[in-house]
């Protein structure tokens, strides 16, 4: 699995991956934020491919006054989940937060995509009913990375 930094001309291969992913795992009302994330962020922000395939997609957003990091739009395609790809984008990120010598990774996940993270020892700090939409509660989660 290659890693590449997000480019403008991944725009459309990124909302495809965004809509493969909905309404499972993004509300609907999602699709412009993350958009508009994609036309401005300052984040480091990281597309997978395999074979040519923008497979999956995840932001790192670095506080190094807070000493902490948060991963932001993470997704896979349907089609490769189970097959390692979350495990590589998770491992790539955390690397990246211990590279940059923070202490914490804070994440803000969907009540399904919630035991993926867990996996890699995120506690659960809160949980807000229809936090991204209607049925769709966010989780907040942080990472020791020491």
């Amino acid at each position: 699995m290659d890693f590449n930094d997000y480019q403008a001309s991944d725009l459309a291969a990124c909302l495809a991956l965004f809509d493969q992913n909905c309404p499972k795992y993004f509300a609907e009302n999602e699709r412009q934020g993350y958009q508009q994330y994609l036309a401005s962020t300052q984040d480091i922000y990281k597309v997978g491919s395999i074979g040519g395939e923008l497979v999956a997609a995840f932001g790192i957003n670095i506080d190094s006054s807070r000493k902490t990091g948060r991963v932001t739009w993470i997704m896979v395609s349907p089609n490769m989940q189970g097959r390692g790809v979350g495990e590589a984008m998770m491992n790539d990120a955390l690397e990246c937060l211990r590279h940059e010598g923070l202490d914490t990774m804070l994440i803000a996940a969907s009540h399904l995509s919630a035991p993926f993270f867990a996996k890699f020892g995120a506690q659960e700090l809160e949980t807000i009913a229809h936090g991204w939409g209607p049925n769709m509660h966010r989780v907040d989660m942080k990472i020791s990375l020491k």
